[in-house]
């Protein structure tokens, strides 16, 4: 018994020499069509260009669609808040008087527990000497 493969073939082989006479005319245009156009070679930064796109943006459009919609929404949240294009935002991180006063006295609590004052009288109290030839400093402050 013949298979349905066999049955195919044996009754259209008479349309093989067709068929291949049809596919050699088919590469022959094929191959005269590239014969006549000339190959346009890209130059190397042409070529770095486009393999950039490609590993940039081509295939990882996903990440670059999410990273801009992420964007979008705090710009929004931003305009719906109004910190943008008012002084809102500037006017809730300025101190307040009591902010202001309460940094005053942890400086001067901090200043009394140091003895910061004593130090910032000793510092005034002692004068840097005057830069000159270096035998005035050593007959000044002695044998250096």
């Amino acid at each position: 018994m013949k298979t349905p493969r066999e049955l195919l073939l044996n009754r259209h082989r008479d349309a093989e020499p067709a068929l291949d006479e049809l596919r050699a005319e088919a590469l022959r245009l094929l191959v005269k069509g590239n014969e006549c156009e000339p190959r346009r070679t890209a130059d190397p930064s042409e070529r770095f260009v486009a393999a950039l796109w490609r590993e940039l943006f081509v295939g990882c459009r996903r990440y670059w669609l999410g990273l801009g919609a992420a964007w979008c929404v705090m710009l929004m949240f931003a305009v719906v808040e109004g910190v943008i294009g008012s002084g809102r935002a500037m006017a809730a991180t300025a101190p307040s008087d009591r902010i202001i006063q309460a940094m005053k006295e942890q400086q001067q609590l901090r200043n009394e527990l140091l003895g910061t004052e004593v130090i910032r009288e000793a510092r005034a109290a002692h004068r840097e000497p005057a830069l000159g030839p270096r035998s005035q400093l050593t007959a000044e402050y002695g044998s250096v």
